[in-house]
């Protein structure tokens, strides 16, 4: 498995960072996905994590396409998401090998939500009622005026859905709030993966 972690400079293989047994992953039927984790430095290179950083978690056995790893190929993506938490150090010694940690070796608990956080964080104070449109339709209408990065969530996924003839859109309720409710009343299943938005 590789973890991987975009600080806004691109991805870092966080891999050999990742204590071993802490990674958690809890994906329950139509809530956001929720990874837990600890880093610790193993050498000089490792920076810490900041909020809202955007973190992969790759397999190390299966392809991005089916099958088996090779080298020719990405992992099969498992979860992804951004870290919801500004990371607080845990002291557990000195080290002699991290002089840019000032020889102390720390410990970070990490917590990421399925990307469908980075719709949940925003609200629009009003959308007009949409009228005869499928729950689909709406969920995207919804999730393309909250997402402050344009055309960072695919729809392809999304099934047509049912129509609904009449919706009143409620800026206290998040996008995965909707979502839900609407899944649930159709006996459907939303996820929201690597900017893929499955309904």
């Amino acid at each position: 498995m590789k973890v991987l972690i975009n600080n806004g400079s691109g991805y870092i293989d966080y891999t050999k960072h990742v204590v071993d047994g802490t990674l958690t992953t809890e994906d329950s039927i139509n809530v956001p996905t929720l990874t837990t984790f600890q880093l610790a430095a193993t050498d000089d290179s490792f920076v810490r994590p900041s909020r809202s950083s955007r973190v992969r978690i790759l397999s190390g056995v299966y392809a991005a396409g089916g099958g088996y790893l090779s080298a020719l190929n990405l992992g099969k993506v498992l979860a992804t998401g951004f870290v919801t938490n500004q990371p607080e150090p845990t002291y557990l010694g000195l080290n002699d090998d991290l002089p840019s940690q000032d020889y102390q070796q720390l410990q970070f608990n990490i917590s990421v939500s399925s990307d469908e956080w980075l719709l949940n964080c925003q609200s629009i104070p009003y959308i007009p009622a949409f009228v005869n449109q499928t729950d689909s339709q709406i969920l995207q209408t919804i999730a393309e005026a909250v997402t402050p990065i344009p055309g960072f969530f695919s729809f392809n996924l999304m099934a047509s859905g049912t129509l609904i003839p009449y919706y009143q859109y409620d800026p206290t309720q998040t996008w995965s709030d909707i979502a839900k409710t609407f899944a649930d009343q159709n006996r459907y299943y939303y996820k929201v993966i690597d900017g893929q938005v499955i309904y």
